[in-house]
């Protein structure tokens, strides 16, 4: 594999790194704003035992989570510059094939695929951390579908809290 390859394949893996992190950060932000949301609608009802109870729980979860916020902005910011890189990275790649091609120095079918290598072909290398990363991308997605389920099973809950101590309100 050549070093532009290398410089290539580890800046698709910081991307998908980043991609992964912006995923994991965006959904704390979320349940931060949801948790904020809980507290406004909770402050605006009359006060009770009930009520006095759950808000600093509430509040020390929005405190907690509002402090995602900062990493958010700056890995979503790292992933532009990365994905600027990695397109400009390619358009030298493809300048380069165009150059190549010219020269007669290089078929048509590699100068399809800028890394040199035909689509659908995997080296070993490729081959072996393909097979190694299937379970661990399988094993995240179930996460997250377990995750998000539990999140909206929790804003079910409070969605029918509210509207209990609503009727207490009202």
């Amino acid at each position: 594999m050549s070093s532009e390859q290398q410089a290539e394949l580890n800046l698709r893996r910081e991307i998908k790194m980043n991609e992964t992190e912006v995923h994991r950060l965006v959904n704390q932000v979320s349940l931060g704003n949801n948790a904020a949301k809980e507290v406004k609608a909770l402050e605006a009802l009359p006060r009770s035992v009930e009520i006095e109870a759950k808000l600093p729980t509430l509040r020390s979860k929005v405190a907690r989570l509002a402090a995602f916020a900062e990493p958010l902005k700056e890995t979503k910011q790292r992933l532009a510059e990365s994905r600027k890189k990695l397109k400009l990275m390619q358009e030298a790649g493809s300048g380069r094939i165009a150059g190549l091609e010219a020269s007669g120095q290089q078929d048509e079918q590699s100068a399809m695929v800028p890394s040199g290598v035909s689509r659908g072909e995997l080296t070993e290398e490729q081959e072996a951390e393909l097979a190694e990363l299937q379970p661990e991308v399988a094993q995240r997605k179930q996460q997250n579908r377990e995750t998000k389920a539990k999140y909206y099973r929790g804003l079910k809950a409070a969605a029918g809290r509210v509207v209990v101590l609503e009727e207490l309100a009202g």
